[in-house]
C-alpha cells in the first residue's frame, strides 16, 4: 500500500507550485497511480493551471513508465483536441504529442513532428526535448540546444532535465552531468536524478559495494520503485554476498508476485552460486526451478528466452557449449559521432573485443555491422558509413542499467569506411523485443534481402566483387 504523502513536508519554490512538487515526489517515490489522480485533478480543476504543459509532461512520462500504451493513445488525442481548441499553443501540444509517438515506438510519426516543426519553426523547450530524445534513440550526435537553454535559464520541466543528464551521460560528459545533477538537485527538492547517476556511474565502474549502499538508500527514500531494490540485490551477487542477495530477491519476487522475469533470473543464477559452492543439490533443485518460472514467464511476456535457455543448460553441464542450432542473425549498429570516431582510430588490439547492450536477442555466431554518420551527409544525402563488422560470441550477461550486455570480436575494421545508403532499403528494423525499456538505441536487425543490399553497394563503391558470404564469414 502506498505511503500518505505529507503535503505539509513539500513547499512551493520560486519556479514551481506545491501541488506540481507534490506530483512529482509522488512520482520519484514510486507511486505511478496516486501521481496519476493527483495531476488529473489539478488539470480537472483548473484547465487553465499556468503549470499544465508540466503536468502532461508527467502524465505521459508516468504512463509510459507503466507501459500503458491505451492510456497514452487516449492521452495524445486529448491533446489534439486541446490544440484545436487553443491554436496559440498548438505547437507545444505537438511536441507533446510527438513525445508520446516516442513512447510508443511510432518513429515515422516523430519523423513527420519535428519536420513539421522545423518548417514551421517551432521555438519551445518541449520541441527541443522531442528533438534529443530522437536524436538519443537513433544515436546519432545529440543536439546541444537543450544545454545552452538550460544555461540561460530556460529549462523548467523537470523531465527536460532528466532528459538532458541522460544525454551527458551518454556523452561521458562529465562536466556538464556534474553541472545539470546540481542545478537538478537545486531546482527540485527531494530529486533522486543525482542519486540515480551515481548509482550507476558506480555500476559500470563494477564499485559493486557503493552501488548496493546507493541503491540502498534510494530504496529507503524511494519504496515503491522496484528497480532500487532490483539493483541492490543485483550489486549485492556482484559483491559476492549470495546470502544477501538471495534474502532481498526473495523478498522481491514476493513484492512482485513471483512473475517477474528478471528477478525470477537472478534468483536462478544465486542459487547456482549457491550449488557451485556447497555441491548441494537443493540449490541446484531452486536454480533450475526459478529459471523454469524465468523463462516461461518471458516467453508469455513475448521476451527472448534464449539467454535462460543457455543458463539451464549450463546448470546441467558446465561444460556444454553454446547451442549451434540457431540461424544466426544480422545486426546493424549506428554508432554516435564519439563512437564512430573511436572505433576508426583507436589501435586495433584494443578494439578487438568489445562490450555493448544490444538486449537479448543478440546470440554467438550472430554477426554485427558498425555504422557511422556521413561526414558528407546534407539534406540530399543521409547514407550511413560501414566503419568494422563484429561477430557475437557470448550470450548477453544481464546488466541492471542495459539489461544485457553482448561481448564482439572484430572481425574487420575498413581502412575506408564504405558509405551504405540505409535509407534506400527498407531491410531493417529497431530492435525492439523487451517492452519494458525503449528499443536498444541505435540497434536494427538485417534481412538477407538488407545484406544483399550492402553487399551490392560495397561493390559499386569499390569496384570490386564483395560477396554476401565475404561479408560474414
Amino acid at each position: 500500500m502506498p505511503s500518505k504523502r505529507r503535503p505539509n513536508k513539500i513547499k512551493a519554490t520560486a519556479m514551481f507550485s506545491r501541488e506540481y512538487l507534490a506530483g512529482l515526489e509522488d512520482f520519484w517515490a514510486g507511486r505511478p497511480r496516486t501521481a496519476l489522480e493527483h495531476i488529473s485533478k489539478l488539470l480537472a480543476d483548473n484547465p487553465e493551471d499556468p503549470e499544465i504543459f508540466a503536468m502532461y509532461r508527467m502524465w505521459l512520462e508516468v504512463l509510459a513508465n507503466e507501459e500503458d500504451l491505451s492510456a497514452l493513445r487516449s492521452l495524445e488525442n486529448h491533446l489534439a483536441l486541446r490544440a484545436d481548441s487553443e491554436p496559440q499553443n498548438r505547437s507545444i501540444y505537438a511536441a507533446l504529442r510527438g513525445i508520446i509517438y516516442f513512447e510508443l515506438d511510432q518513429i515515422e510519426a516523430v519523423e513527420l513532428t519535428i519536420r513539421a516543426g522545423q518548417k514551421e519553426k517551432y521555438s519551445n523547450t518541449y520541441f527541443e526535448e522531442l528533438k534529443q530524445v530522437y536524436a538519443q534513440r537513433l544515436a546519432d550526435s545529440p543536439p546541444t540546444t537543450m544545454l545552452s537553454l538550460a544555461k540561460s535559464g530556460q529549462l523548467q520541466d523537470y523531465f527536460h532535465w532528466q532528459t538532458l543528464a541522460r544525454n551527458c551521460f551518454m556523452l561521458d560528459d562529465q562536466k556538464n552531468l556534474h553541472w545539470v545533477l546540481q542545478q537538478t538537485s537545486s531546482i527540485f527538492p527531494h530529486c533522486p536524478l543525482s542519486e540515480m547517476f551515481d548509482l550507476h556511474m558506480n555500476l559500470e565502474s563494477k564499485n559493486y559495494s557503493k552501488a548496493a549502499s546507493l541503491a540502498h538508500n534510494l530504496n529507503k527514500h524511494n519504496p515503491g520503485v522496484i528497480d532500487f531494490q532490483l539493483i541492490n540485490a543485483y550489486a549485492s551477487l556482484q559483491n559476492e554476498e549470495t546470502d544477501v542477495a538471495v534474502q532481498q530477491l526473495t523478498k522481491l519476487n514476493q513484492i512482485v508476485g513471483d512473475r517477474d522475469p528478471d528477478v525470477l533470473v537472478l534468483l536462478g543464477k544465486a542459487y547456482s552460486t549457491k550449488h557451485q559452492n556447497a555441491s548441494d543439490n537443493r540449490f541446484l533443485d531452486r536454480a533450475n526451478a526459478y529459471l523454469r518460472r524465468a523463462a516461461e514467464y518471458a516467453r508469455e511476456m513475448g521476451f527472448p528466452t534464449a539467454d535462460i535457455a543457455q543458463m539451464q543448460a549450463q546448470l546441467a553441464d558446465p561444460e556444454a557449449e553454446p547451442s549451434e542450432n540457431r540461424e544466426p542473425k544480422l545486426w546493424l549498429v549506428k554508432l554516435s559521432a564519439r563512437r564512430t570516431h573511436e572505433l576508426q582510430t583507436t589501435p586495433e588490439d584494443q578494439i578487438t573485443y568489445l562490450q555493448r547492450p544490444m538486449g537479448q536477442e543478440p546470440q554467438p555466431g550472430d554477426m554485427v555491422f558498425m555504422m557511422g554518420d556521413d561526414y558528407r551527409n546534407d539534406e540530399h544525402n543521409t547514407s550511413w558509413r560501414l566503419i568494422a563488422t563484429y561477430k557475437v560470441i557470448t550470450p548477453a550477461t544481464w546488466h541492471p542499467e542495459h539489461r544485457f550486455l553482448n561481448t564482439l570480436q572484430l572481425k574487420n575494421r575498413y581502412e575506408v569506411s564504405v558509405p551504405i545508403d540505409v535509407h534506400s532499403f527498407h531491410h531493417f528494423q529497431p530492435n525492439q523485443k523487451n517492452s519494458k525499456k525503449p528499443a536498444v538505441a541505435g540497434l536494427f536487425q538485417l534481412d538477407v534481402a538488407g545484406l544483399e543490399a550492402i553487399s551490392q553497394q560495397i561493390t559499386d563503391y569499390l569496384g570490386v566483387a564483395v560477396s554476401q558470404q565475404s561479408l560474414i564469414s
